[in-house]
């Protein structure tokens, strides 16, 4: 198993390789020397098993949209208590190109995978998060993900 936190400054983005070679992201925050679109192509990783959005806010998912164009994104696994609707209207305008990209993908991921087809061999995970109504800041919203 390797796991990797990203220096993106300010923001998240790590990653964990599991020794089937199955890829979970955490994030996809960047900076002007740190993008996981050029390092995780450059490690030879072309698929991310699971992305995890542990936070809607920019820092964390600004390098979605080249990320989307280098590599393949499997599955999206995300605070489920809010629609794309709803984060939507959490959000102050203008609504930003990784912003609108992750609303886009809320919508299409939304069929259920089993868990065996999630977790690289040996690594299990669960997630914890606050529901919406009764949170309605997206930090509050923010998703906590745990690896065993």
């Amino acid at each position: 198993m390797r796991f990797e936190i990203l220096n993106v400054e300010h923001g998240f983005a790590a990653y964990a390789q599991a020794n089937d070679g199955g890829v979970l992201l955490f994030d996809c925050g960047q900076s002007p020397t740190c993008r996981p679109s050029d390092h995780l192509p450059a490690r030879g990783i072309r698929v991310v098993r699971r992305f995890f959005v542990t936070n809607y806010d920019e820092d964390h998912i600004g390098d979605l949209p080249r990320l989307r164009e280098r590599l393949v994104v499997e599955v999206l696994t995300r605070n489920p208590s809010v629609t794309s609707a709803q984060l939507r209207s959490l959000k102050t305008p203008p609504i930003s190109p990784a912003m609108r990209l992750l609303l886009e993908m809320i919508d299409g991921y939304t069929g259920e995978v089993s868990t065996e087809q999630l977790e690289p061999q040996g690594l299990r995970v669960w997630t914890f998060h606050n529901s919406y109504p009764a949170f309605t800041d997206t930090n509050n919203l923010s998703l906590l993900p745990f690896l065993d």
